[in-house]
């Protein structure tokens, strides 16, 4: 399994981003099947078809002008979900309620990035949705694995809050570490 995790990691050097995330997910263990790519794998084409009048999206924050490429690689629907109940629960647990998730990856211009940034990427890409979005980066030849966690807003149930955002950072394609 370790050797096909490194495989799969090394993979991104060269590739389709989309193609190489989905394998990667798939060698961990996600069901990948419900895909849902973008016609256009560009900031531009996400925000007109994501955005409304009351998206709360800072494109400061989320360095949109750094973005080279994105795309929703699939979800984790609640059917999945249901399907790995050891590793998943579909019910309220430490008040949030999660019933699926968005697997986005999103190549950056730069080649290096500090947690700041990424957090902040991950949080206003969590914004846009009413449900986690997990997000694979890459720069350069380094992957960075990102969440936000959320929990139930206490007044409005319909509503989350993002707290902290959780970075498996600077994975080296080339060369991944076993901490990674």
């Amino acid at each position: 399994m370790k050797e096909r995790i490194q495989s799969s990691l090394q993979a991104f050097a060269a590739g389709d981003l989309a193609d190489n995330a989905r394998r990667l997910f798939q060698t961990l263990g996600y069901d990948v099947s419900r895909e849902a790519p973008f016609d256009e794998k560009t900031f531009a084409w996400f925000r007109d078809s994501y955005f409304h009048d009351d998206t709360n999206f800072n494109t400061t924050k989320a360095l949109s002008d750094e973005w080279r490429y994105v795309d929703l690689l699939f979800q984790l629907s609640a059917a999945e979900v249901e399907r790995n109940l050891s590793l998943f629960d579909t019910r309220q647990v430490d008040d949030t309620r999660i019933e699926s998730y968005l697997f986005f990856a999103i190549e950056l211009a730069g080649s290096d990035y500090t947690r700041t940034a990424l957090a902040g990427i991950t949080r206003e890409l969590n914004r846009v949705f009413p449900m986690p979005c997990f997000v694979l980066f890459k720069y350069g030849d380094k992957l960075t694995l990102a969440v936000a966690n959320r929990r139930l807003h206490k007044r409005d149930e319909s509503r989350d809050v993002l707290l902290k955002v959780t970075l498996i950072k600077d994975i080296d394609v080339a060369n991944p570490k076993r901490s990674h």
